[in-house]
């Protein structure tokens, strides 16, 4: 993306953060595929719980999923899970996706000492702020380029982003969108090693489509994920009626 280039996430983004941490193609391929299914046929979509509310149904699902009460999902206590049939509906969905996603979920923090063994209260809140919270943001951005908020150095400082907030020119949203980018300027400006010695001069444009695509990225995987577990459960739904030939029912679960 050149510097006149819209911020807010486009097809000619796409091609031109491919060099910048692009998101595995298989998928989000196969986010997009079960997407399609979702939309055509409209009626299987209610009961879906979305990429967004995702985590907060983790959360309220945690101190139940947590049997050694050790603040940390681990892989016997998801696969406990999976397995138990008093989980239905979104509730079976968010399992799904916390199974389905172990690995990916469990850093999304860095909350454990050596390797991170488990899903973790912090790691739901980080995906839902800084994943979630990211590709909102960017789509709150709709309107601005990146040259229209970073400074004449090319990079976006928080100093560049308040005069903005002081203006009187932008929407409810683009407040909100840049309102999230100085709230989380210190993690942005990491996220792609582009400066000399430590990454304190401001978000640059390769920050920016970095963060991008690792949320983007991410949330296809857990979107796919709810996808699949709610495909399967109007499969069962059917079969249940005798509109479809039984499969295995019970037993099946997304991997």
């Amino acid at each position: 993306m050149a510097n006149d280039e819209p911020v807010v996430r486009n097809e000619s983004q796409r091609d031109a953060t491919a060099d910048v941490n692009e998101p595995d193609q298989a998928s989000v391929k196969l986010a997009d595929e079960a997407s399609e299914t979702i939309d055509e046929t409209p009626d299987i979509n209610r009961g879906l719980l979305s990429t967004e509310d995702f985590a907060s149904k983790a959360l309220q699902l945690f101190p139940k999923l947590d049997i050694n009460g050790d603040g940390s999902l681990d892989q016997e206590e998801l696969i406990d899970a999976k397995s138990d049939r008093q989980y239905e509906g979104m509730d079976r969905q968010a399992i799904a996706a916390l199974y389905g996603n172990k690995e990916l979920l469990a850093n999304q923090s860095n909350d454990q000492y050596g390797t991170e063994t488990g899903i973790s209260k912090e790691d739901l809140n980080a995906f839902y702020d800084n994943k979630m919270g990211m590709i909102s943001a960017d789509k709150n951005l709709d309107g601005l380029k990146f040259s229209d908020i970073a400074g004449k150095d090319g990079y976006i400082s928080a100093g560049d982003i308040k005069s903005l907030l002081n203006g009187n020119s932008l929407s409810f949203s683009q407040r909100e969108g840049l309102q999230y980018l100085l709230d989380h300027i210190n993690e942005l400006e990491e996220n792609h090693d582009d400066e000399p010695g430590d990454e304190n001069g401001g978000i640059t444009l390769a920050d920016y489509q970095a963060a991008l695509s690792e949320a983007l990225q991410d949330g296809a995987l857990v979107e796919s994920s709810l996808i699949q577990m709610l495909l399967l459960q109007n499969q069962r739904k059917k079969e249940s009626m005798g509109l479809s030939e039984y499969r295995n029912g019970i037993d099946d679960f997304p991997e």
